[in-house]
């Protein structure tokens, strides 16, 4: 039978029950806060962290941050096992390391794992087993960054090392309290040596210096030592170049810099430094150095302006470049090139070439400090200086070169000219010997007909028209011989009424219609001078005016008048008398003042080139001072201009009207008459004839030559032409000398270029003469000629 317990030992029991219920409560308690500190511990975690089931290899539990790490969600990550996240072990070497750690119960090692977007990362692991459940704690750490930044330290380190190889740049380390060298191999290697040859890496200080640094420099490298060594502040640091003697005797240039370690006490104990090999770039500045002074010198010697600039802006430049431009060097400090070339707008483009450098040549307009301009040429190129790029340009000074050109110009226009006017001069004479002897014939046969006709009729009024005009035309070949200059100079007494009346009517046809000539005719006296020398000067001055007015037109007036010369006019450089004045006026652009007292002189023009030699006014100014008269010029801009003209007068000589018969010399000897012209063969010994003489005609030369070989001593005078086929005149008198050399000839032409008067004097022919000659003319030549013997021949 079972004894019931007492009531004592219910109560104990009970007291015991609630016991056991607090201290297991206590227990939960204590394993729920447990539990709960896991869970903080594990989700607030910055490091991975999961559970692993050892038989399946499969996670158990994971925190957020194993979550966040490999991309997948906490319930895909529970259905996964360790090799599904594993990026570097097979599934067969993981459960191998896992087995590992449950060996030895720890384990901490570096792998990849695979992420859910494909990425791969490094990760640390920690693994942790536990034997009672049979799991396995995995801590795990992204090293990802970590890796990369290694990584790069060792490429950095790398490149550095690399880099220091190519700069030739060698550490070292200075231990100042023992006063030793440390050196690496590549500090051996810059000096010529090995750490074999040196016996170790460490020198002391004084035994390196001795061994390496060049002898003149050891004293600058010991005192900047000692300044380091004594150096208060810790940041000290220092920059030296010296020379250094390599083991093979090759002395080397070097720049150290160096930095200081200093201890507690603040002594140094420490000198860590650098050294670097700057041999080659020293022999480069060196090069360069040498190469600028040669540049300099031979900048300095060259006659061109040398400018180097950037943009424009002067860098440097050579003493002619200023002198070129009147500044001195620092007045140009600062300044832009393109100020030293004129504005325009065809300058601009120039300026772009400047600036931009363009190699040229290429012309521009320079100015100078004063102002003035001078055209240059430019060439450039670009070029290193200072080791920076610049340009070089080189500026010569056009001013003589563009003067040359334009005097060759101006003489080439000349040359034209002449050329043009010996054209127009071989053009003139041809028809000015072919016009002679038609005027020849005209005039000479209206003689005769005068001659026959009773005087008052008006057939003798007709005739002496017919001769007047004869005589004017006369005059006209003159005046077109004289505009091509091949007339002859000789003075006598002329009329200048005709003169200017021939040229207003030979430049009224060449004349714009919007210019007005005007005439004012006041006098008829008579002037030395030449008839062919007047008409230039008026053809000149016309000319001048119309020119003056071709673009607005105007009034161009010549007028004649006589005017006397007082005492009180003497100042004016002309003598005391009577004058006859000319006035050329227009009413043109007139002449500025400055010009004024230019324009007599010799090729000096305001025309364009190929309008003018120059030399007209200065050929008018000589032809009036040798008539001892005086010229002068009254001109207001935009009024028009005035010329005047004072030339001496003459008394009057005798005249005879025309019809009236003139007591003309005659005599009876025997002429032979040659010309090519049958009209004037016939004219020519009827008027010798109607005077008493004894004619043979001839109309060849070679006949004439023929019938005087026949017969020398059967005529007293040769008249011949001088232009004749087969045989010219002055040909067929050499030829007649040879057979009677005291023959006397006369020799006419109407015009040639061959002979002239003095040499037709020097081949012996007594008279020469132009035609057409009218009656009176050839009786007197004849007779003077044939006296002229005579009177030799009584000698």
């Amino acid at each position: 039978m079972v004894r019931k317990p007492t009531y004592e030992e219910l109560t104990d029991r009970v007291s015991a029950l609630e016991t056991e219920s607090k201290r297991l409560k206590q227990i939960e308690e204590v394993f729920r806060e447990s539990a709960e500190k896991y869970r903080i511990m594990t989700n607030t975690s910055m490091d991975g962290f999961a559970v692993v089931d050892v038989a399946t290899i499969r996670f158990l539990d994971v925190n957020e941050s194993f979550s966040h790490m490999v991309g997948y969600s906490r319930d895909e990550l529970l259905t996964m096992t360790v090799s599904d996240v594993d990026a570097l072990d097979t599934p067969k070497e993981a459960r191998n390391r896992l087995n590992n750690t449950i060996a030895v119960g720890m384990n901490r090692f570096d792998s990849r794992h695979r992420c859910k977007d494909g990425r791969v990362i490094d990760v640390e692991v920690s693994n942790t087993f536990l034997p009672q459940s049979g799991h396995i704690l995995v801590f795990l750490r992204d090293i990802t960054e970590l890796k990369q930044t290694g990584e790069a330290l060792k490429s950095s380190q790398k490149r550095l090392e690399e880099a220091m190889d190519l700069a030739f740049m060698a550490h070292w380390e200075l231990d100042v309290p023992k006063n030793i060298f440390t050196f690496n191999d590549r500090f051996f290697s810059l000096y010529g040596t090995t750490v074999k040859i040196e016996g170790g890496y460490q020198m002391q200080a004084d035994m390196y210096a001795e061994e390496f640094v060049y002898p003149e420099d050891r004293y600058v490298v010991a005192e900047e030592i000692k300044k380091a060594i004594e150096a208060t502040n810790s940041d000290f640091e220092s920059r030296l170049e010296h020379r250094i003697v390599r083991r093979d005797g090759e002395t080397r240039n070097i720049i150290v810099s160096f930095g200081i370690l200093k201890d507690a006490d603040g002594n140094t104990i420490k000198i860590y430094g650098v050294n670097q090999d700057i041999t080659k770039r020293k022999r480069v500045e060196e090069d360069l150095r040498k190469s600028e002074e040669r540049f300099r010198i031979l900048s300095q010697a060259a006659f061109e302006g040398i400018v180097i600039h950037n943009k424009g802006y002067i860098i440097n430049a050579n003493d002619q470049f200023y002198e070129m431009f009147g500044y001195m060097p620092e007045e140009l400090k600062g300044i832009n090139a393109i100020e030293l070339v004129a504005t325009s707008d065809s300058i601009e483009k120039i300026k772009e070439k400047i600036v931009s450098g363009a190699t040229g040549p290429y012309e521009a307009i320079g100015i100078k400090k004063d102002g003035t301009q001078f055209p240059m040429e430019i060439r450039a190129r670009l070029m290193e200086y200072n080791r920076r790029t610049a340009r070089i340009s080189v500026i010569s000074d056009l001013s003589e070169r563009k003067a040359a050109e334009k005097e060759n110009k101006e003489l080439e226009s000349k040359l034209q000219q002449a050329q043009k006017m010996e054209s127009i001069g071989t053009l003139a004479g041809g028809i000015a010997h072919d016009f002679n002897n038609i005027l020849s014939s005209i005039i000479g046969f209206t003689e005769l007909a005068l001659d026959e006709t009773p005087s008052g009729t008006i057939v003798e009024d007709c005739l002496q028209e017919v001769f007047s005009a004869g005589k004017r035309a006369k005059d006209l070949v003159n005046q077109i011989l004289a505009f091509a200059r091949q007339s002859d100079k000789r003075i006598c007494p002329i009329q200048l009424v005709e003169i200017i009346k021939e040229t207003l009517k030979l430049i009224r046809s060449a004349t714009p219609t919007t210019i007005e000539i005007q005439q004012d005719i006041k006098s008829d006296s008579i002037i030395m001078g030449n008839a062919t020398q007047v008409h230039q000067v008026l053809m000149n001055l016309c000319t001048n005016a119309i020119h003056a007015m071709e673009d607005s037109g105007g009034v161009l007036k010549v007028s004649l008048k006589n005017v006397v010369v007082d005492k009180e006019d003497l100042l004016t450089g002309m003598n005391q008398g009577s004058y006859v004045e000319i006035k050329v006026a227009d009413t043109g652009v007139g002449i500025a003042p400055e010009l004024i007292e230019s324009i007599f002189n010799p090729y000096f023009t305001t025309k364009e080139i190929g309008e003018g030699t120059g030399m007209g006014l200065a050929v008018v100014h000589g032809i009036v001072k040798s008539y001892g008269g005086k010229i002068s010029v009254d001109s207001q801009l935009g009024r028009g201009t005035t010329f005047s003209i004072c030339l001496p007068v003459i008394k009057r000589p005798k005249t005879l009207r025309a019809n009236e018969i003139e007591q003309l010399p005659s005599g009876t000897e025997r002429i032979l008459f040659v010309d090519d012209e049958s009209p004037i063969v016939k004219m020519g010994s009827r008027i010798l004839e109607s005077i008493g003489y004894t004619v043979t005609t001839r109309t060849s030369s070679i006949e004439a030559l023929e019938l005087f070989k026949s017969k020398p001593d059967s005529f007293d005078l040769v008249i011949t032409d001088m232009t004749m086929p087969n045989l010219t005149g002055d040909k067929l008198v050499t030829e007649l000398m040879k057979i009677r050399s005291d023959i006397p000839v006369i020799l006419c032409t109407g015009f040639s270029k061959k002979i002239s008067y003095e040499t037709a004097l020097e081949i012996g022919i007594k008279a020469f003469a132009y035609k057409p000659m009218v009656k009176a003319d050839l009786a007197k030549t004849v007779r003077k000629v044939l006296d002229g013997v005579k009177g030799r021949a009584q000698k």
